[in-house]
């Protein structure tokens, strides 16, 4: 391991060469596992379906009016189409899963065995089994039956656990049908027509909750949008029984569209519960609100102001004129009356071109009185008192006199009392006229509201129409545009991942255990096992070949000829002898110094390094060879290790821990250290 406790993999390939034939046996191991799984499970084949989210509320028709409309723009009264993700959503709930387990029984499977070999069965196997629906519905621990059919006889047991089984009931030589006494529930077998008497088969019936099941489809089942443009679901599954795999796709969708069309229903019971109520609160209302405008109307004697107001107003205008006219019939009443006034009737009545009201008689009256009038004043000119014509017209004035003057006071007063009569309606006109705005702002204030109430009250009364037709409304917005179907060739995936996780279970554990071989056995081997310690370029390996010798000399001599050379070895190896041979090869002495120091403090004094000194002086090609004689001890000597006098470490590959190694040369330089080891010494 590196300082950081990083794997050195050059030292973890090297522990694993060592366990290759462990390799070899894991492989076979595991690989022959993989394949006898892939051999006996059953194989598994992609069932798929495809599924049309469609939006049923545009099949509705809008009704409603400018209501309706504006009620759907602010989502008022309204129940919007879901989106395909909530409807992916609903197809994912754990609901669904039930409702499917419970209407194809699927908590109970069927497996036909023969010995390693299994077959897992729908609706063709020879048993059935039926247990009671509360047991299954609150059953937590599920439970194997073992039917073995032979000569028409059953042997039955029914346990628990895979391994470690758990026998809970068991019955030899039974005749079907037959009820297996649980500690669950009885549960009842009965041969189905499929059973056939010569039969030697063993079917294994397994039974769980409805609830157990349900969570084990809703981690099978893949739902996902067909495409990101389209309102599509597709439906995937895997299933050794292509059979039951394709049914429950079928189921699944079914009860996905039962369950919309029971919320369609159960939204629709409350809409209608509501709209009853409403539709006869607002019924009331209406009724209300139509007295209240016919109290209105009936009150201030009106039908349709629009109409009447310009009738008012013309009706207004001829008062008016005939005002006018009344006004100068008086007048001429008037002056006539005063005309009669005259005691000797001597005045001519006023003459008028026309009279607008009374009897029209009067006028040739007036035109006959002044003619007897001019006449009598004709005859007072010629004829004397006492006259008979005199007296005789003086007679017809009086008469005309009082029948004109009846008459015009007749007129007078009828006169008068159009007058006021229709100064009256005058007045009364005016003031309908002035009172119309206030009555026509009422009044639109009481039309406004009974049409409000009487517009909500059709759109309720249409809403509760639409609502009847959801509720008898079959349709669902899920239009399978595929029903399920199974891919041709089964499913390798799974054997796939079998394979892969037996090949690495077969690296895996030899791995570990080289792992484990290489941490306990923390020695120095080779040169990959000092690089931690930063020494790997300065390590030589002696292999009992003349060319690590010259490799080990080429390491020493790196600066220069050495004046000594301290030799620490662990090993008694040869390579010091052979190093000697190697230097003098070249042309440099080695000699060792006597006696040969017994104490590395002997090596310290002033006096030995001296020695060493003159030694190496002789002559300019000697190197002095020094043997400490406490190696383990090397630490003591750094001082003394440089350039020109480096240090040769010896070992034994496999016996001195890295830790010690990387201890020992802590404090000395690398450039001036050299590390052999010597595999020689191990063979």
């Amino acid at each position: 391991m590196a300082e950081n406790h990083e794997i050195d993999l050059r030292r973890f390939f090297r522990s694993a060469r060592k366990l290759r034939w462990l390799y070899l046996a894991s492989l076979l191991v595991f690989l022959g596992l993989a394949i006898s799984y892939a051999l006996i499970s059953q194989p598994k084949y992609t069932i798929r379906s495809t599924m049309l989210i469609e939006d049923q509320e545009g099949e509705t028709p809008q009704i409603g009016g400018n209501l309706n409309s504006m009620m759907r723009m602010f989502s008022i009264g309204g129940f919007g189409a879901s989106s395909v993700d909530n409807e992916l959503l609903l197809v994912n709930s754990y609901d669904l899963m039930l409702r499917t387990v419970k209407r194809l029984g699927l908590n109970i499977t069927y497996t036909q065995t023969d010995g390693l070999k299994k077959k897992t069965l729908f609706n063709d196997s020879p048993v059935t089994a039926m247990a009671p629906y509360e047991m299954l519905d609150t059953l937590s621990n599920g439970f194997n039956i073992k039917v073995k059919l032979h000569d028409g006889k059953a042997d039955i047991e029914a346990y628990q656990g895979r391994f470690l089984k758990h026998t809970l009931a068991e019955a030899e030589n039974a005749s079907l049908p037959c009820t297996v006494n649980t500690p669950y529930g009885d549960i009842k077998l009965a041969a189905t027509e499929h059973y056939s008497p010569d039969a030697d088969e063993t079917i294994t019936i397994g039974i769980v909750g409805y609830g157990s099941m349900a969570h084990i489809l809703y981690d099978e089942v893949r739902t996902d949008v067909s495409s990101k443009t389209a309102d599509g679901i597709d439906f995937e599954v895997k299933d050794a029984n292509t059979a039951r795999g394709k049914a429950f796709l079928n189921a699944l969708m079914d009860e996905y569209n039962n369950k919309r069309i029971d919320r369609k229903h159960t939204t629709a019971h409350q809409e209608l519960d509501f709209l009853d109520e409403r539709i006869a609160l607002l019924a009331n209302d209406l009724a209300d609100s139509e007295k209240k405008v016919e109290s209105y109307k009936s009150d201030n004697k009106t039908v349709d102001l629009g109409s009447e107001a310009p009738l008012i107003f013309e009706n207004a205008l001829d008062a008016k004129n005939e005002l006018l006219k009344l006004q100068s019939d008086i007048l001429y009443y008037e002056q006539v009356t005063q005309s009669l006034d005259d005691p000797d009737h001597e005045r001519l009545l006023p003459m008028a071109s026309m009279i607008t009201t009374g009897n029209k008689s009067v006028i040739p009256l007036v035109e006959q009185y002044n003619a007897e009038v001019i006449n009598r004043q004709n005859l007072r000119r010629s004829a004397k008192p006492g006259n008979h014509a005199l007296e005789s017209s003086t007679e017809r004035i009086d008469h005309i006199h009082s029948a004109i003057s009846k008459d015009v006071s007749q007129l007078l007063l009828s006169a008068r009392a159009n007058y006021k009569g229709i100064l009256g309606s005058i007045g009364e006109s005016t003031s309908r006229l002035n009172n119309m705005p206030r009555i026509e702002r009422e009044l639109t204030d009481l039309i406004r509201d009974k049409q409000i109430k009487n517009e909500l009250y059709l759109y309720l009364l249409q809403k509760r129409e639409s609502a009847l037709l959801q509720l008898s409304a079959t349709g669902s917005p899920g239009f399978i545009i595929d029903s399920a179907y199974a891919s041709m060739k089964p499913s390798r995936s799974k054997v796939i991942a079998i394979f892969s996780i037996a090949i690495l279970l077969a690296l895996a554990i030899p791995s570990a255990l080289a792992l484990i071989h290489m941490r306990r056995n923390d020695k120095v081997t080779d040169q990959t096992d000092l690089h931690a310690a930063g020494l790997e370029n300065r390590c030589i390996v002696y292999d009992g070949e003349q060319s690590s010798i010259n490799r080990l000399r080429m390491s020493i001599m790196s600066h220069s000829v050495p004046e000594a050379i301290y030799v620490a070895d662990f090993c008694n190896s040869a390579i010091v002898d052979k190093l000697t041979s190697a230097f003098e090869a070249i042309g440099i002495n080695v000699v060792a110094p006597q006696p040969t120091p017994t104490d590395n403090d002997l090596v310290q004094t002033p006096k030995f390094r001296n020695e060493i000194a003159s030694m190496a002086s002789t002559d300019g090609d000697t190197c002095v060879m020094v043997r400490l004689a406490s190696p383990e001890r090397v630490a003591e000597i750094s001082r003394l290790i440089s350039a020109t006098s480096p240090l040769l470490i010896i070992i034994a590959p496999g016996v001195m821990p890295r830790q010690d190694i990387k201890l020992m040369c802590s404090g000395i330089d690398g450039n001036c250290l050299t590390i052999a080891i010597d595999k020689s010494s191990a063979i």
